[in-house]
C-alpha cells in the first residue's frame, strides 16, 4: 500500500489496513474475469481477422486453453453469483466455439505448407 511506504519514509510505524487487503482478495476473481474477457476479445479479433502468416497455432491453442481453464475455475468460484457466473459461462462457450477452428488454424499455420502453397 502506498500509504505504508510513505509512513516508512517518515520513520513511522506502518498502519495496518486489513479491510484493504480483504477487499483486494474479494475483487481478485472479478479482475481475472474481466482481464480474461478483454484478452480474449483482443486475441479473437487477431486470430479470426488477422493475417494467418503471423499466427503461431501452438501459442493460439495454449492461450485458448489457459483462458478456458480460467473461465472454468471462475464459473465454480461464482457458483452463487448468477451475473458473474453467466459472464464466465458465456466466455467459456465462446472459447469452446473458437476451439473448433484450431485444427484448421494448425493446418494453415503449418510452417511446412507456407512456402509451397
Amino acid at each position: 500500500i502506498a500509504i505504508n511506504g510513505e509512513e516508512e519514509l517518515m520513520g513511522w510505524e506502518p498502519t495496518p489496513y486489513p479491510q484493504i487487503q480483504m477487499v483486494s482478495q474479494l475483487k481478485e476473481p472479478y479482475d481475472r474475469l474481466w482481464q480474461t474477457a478483454i484478452e480474449f476479445n483482443e486475441k479473437h479479433e487477431k486470430w479470426m481477422n488477422g493475417p494467418f502468416m503471423e499466427l503461431n497455432a501452438e501459442k493460439v491453442e495454449e492461450d485458448q486453453g489457459n483462458m478456458w481453464r480460467t473461465m472454468h475455475k471462475l464459473s465454480k468460484t461464482f457458483a452463487d453469483l448468477p451475473k458473474p457466473k453467466k459472464s464466465a459461462e458465456l466466455l467459456k462457450h465462446k472459447l469452446n466455439t473458437f476451439k473448433e477452428h484450431l485444427p484448421l488454424l494448425q493446418v494453415l499455420c503449418n510452417p511446412g505448407i507456407r512456402d509451397r502453397h
